[in-house]
């Protein structure tokens, strides 16, 4: 579940369900909002069950997606800012669904066995956009030396945060600067594939392909204590696994009628024959 937050409180905040959310001056928008250089309608964020997507209005003045344009139609994931006129919109994960879990109390030893390299710290807004980070044991992230993702920002901490791998569990641990997770400020915290995190101007997705979310982690990052790009596309990744498996499902249709059918012909040609 998302949330749909108004940093500089021109609205309260929205839950998003499935269904569609309007955004612009006029007042029939679900979100009106005047005297904020937005069109009459600007925008609308549609959440389904394959998650939420902004559609930006043809009349509507630019829109950017962390700080990347968009023109027509964006995916959207928790921890995304969209800048619709001179109003910011951040998708959070929803609070409710942030639990407390364990957290591995230090990082794995150096001679722990290394983790298979599925797990992916991808770069997608910032210095580091289009760069992927294979984590194998620990990630290490900030200004200083002898870090292995170097900020080039002077508001991060040397030594600001570490990704490690505990056997199945990935660990964020934050060790001399802010992390969003998801929209959501965060001490140490497990992370699940897909989560967006923003460190100062840098913003990466943890990409863990066949990593399941932690047992009883339903949203957002799971914290040890209290919780402190352009996406040009038409369907989600879902759609497309489905339509391959359509894809596939009408092959194996095709091949069975042509199976039946050559049954058929060689019933009719050869039965009468047989019977002579």
């Amino acid at each position: 579940m998302m949330r749909l937050s108004f940093p500089n409180g021109e609205h309260p905040d929205l839950r998003l369900d499935e269904g569609d959310v309007s955004i612009g001056s006029a007042a029939d928008n679900r979100v009106a909002i005047a005297d904020a250089g937005l069109a009459p309608h600007h925008a609308r964020i549609v959440a389904d069950r394959r998650g939420a997507w902004l559609h930006v209005s043809a009349e509507a003045p630019p829109v950017h997606l962390n700080a990347r344009p968009v023109r027509e139609l964006a995916m959207l994931r928790k921890g995304d800012v969209v800048c619709l006129g001179h109003v910011h919109l951040l998708l959070c994960a929803d609070e409710h669904g942030s639990q407390v879990l364990p957290i591995p109390p230090a990082p794995p030893a150096d001679d722990a066995e290394p983790a298979l390299p599925r797990v992916v710290l991808r770069g997608v807004a910032g210095a580091h956009f289009g760069r992927s980070h294979a984590i194998e044991r620990t990630l290490l992230i900030g200004r200083g030396e002898g870090v292995q993702v170097r900020l080039d920002n002077p508001a991060a901490a040397e030594r600001h945060a570490q990704i490690e791998l505990h056997g199945e569990r990935v660990v964020l641990r934050r060790i001399g600067g802010e992390v969003m997770v998801n929209g959501m400020r965060v001490g140490d915290s497990l992370l699940a594939p897909g989560d967006q995190l923003v460190i100062e101007s840098d913003r990466f997705v943890l990409e863990a392909p066949g990593l399941a979310r932690p047992p009883g982690m339903t949203g957002g990052a799971a914290t040890s204590g209290v919780p402190n790009a352009n996406h040009h596309v038409i369907a989600s990744q879902a759609d497309e696994d489905d339509g391959v498996g359509r894809g596939v499902a009408v092959w194996w249709l095709i091949a069975a009628a042509a199976v039946l059918a050559a049954v058929i012909t060689a019933v009719l040609v050869y039965g009468p024959r047989a019977t002579g």
